[in-house]
């Protein structure tokens, strides 16, 4: 059976295939990957990408709509819209830059708009500057490849698969998909990784390449006052 062929730039389906072959962290079924596979993982992601496209569109039409009295219930509805979007841009193969650049100045635009209608409001003008910290934070979040797969509304990683998925990224990746755990959640992940390095003892390259990954884990949870590691 031939090797797969893998895209340079691929979609959230199959980046997620390219990670699982003969990748050892998995479980041995989950390892094989085919060229049927990854054809119907692109067609996947092909459809997700003409989604986010029309999505796209829609939201600008809706903003070109807007009148500039619009009331700000409908402009938060726009914005959350707009996270979403960007967030659906990371799934899709190449990650749509030129679209997030657009919601980018889209969302800033419409801010613009409700720091005017606030006035000198301090109240209004402090929650805007909370909502666009979140928003900065949520954009940088979602433009790691991991972290977008991660959190869509449409699973692909199974709940099985996550530690290996963290430690077959890189250590920056992963450390930031790491964060979106609570502190709990950090630690039964970081114990459960060290059991599956444990099992695997010494291995090729993707083990090596774990155990850098957990070492960073053991890192975070240790500035956290997360227990000492063994």
């Amino acid at each position: 059976m031939a090797d797969p062929v893998f895209s340079e730039t691929p979609g959230a389906y199959e980046r997620h295939l390219r990670r699982r072959w003969r990748n050892p962290l998995f479980p041995a079924p989950r390892r094989v990957v085919t060229a049927d596979d990854v054809k119907h993982a692109r067609l996947q992601d092909l459809e997700a990408a003409r989604a986010v496209e029309k999505e796209f569109r829609d939201i600008l039409e809706v903003a070109a709509g807007l009148d500039r009295r619009a009331d700000m219930e409908a402009l938060f509805r726009l914005k959350v819209r707009i996270d979403l979007c960007y967030a659906g841009c990371s799934g899709v193969p190449g990650g749509a830059p030129q679209i997030k650049e657009a919601l980018r100045r889209l969302v800033d635009a419409i801010d613009r708009v409700q720091r005017r209608a606030a006035g000198n409001d301090p109240v209004a003008l402090a929650e805007l500057d909370e909502e666009a910290r979140a928003r900065e934070e949520h954009f940088r979040l979602q433009d790691f490849p991991l972290v977008a797969d991660l959190t869509r509304e449409d699973p692909i990683i199974e709940g099985d698969e996550l530690v290996a998925t963290l430690l077959s990224e890189d250590p920056e990746q992963a450390a930031a998909a790491y964060a979106l755990f609570d502190a709990a959640q950090r630690r039964q992940v970081r114990d459960q990784a060290r059991f599956l390095l444990a099992a695997l003892g010494t291995g090729g390259g993707p083990v090596e390449h774990a155990r850098a990954v957990l070492a960073r884990f053991d890192a975070l949870c240790r500035d956290e006052g997360g227990g000492h590691t063994h």
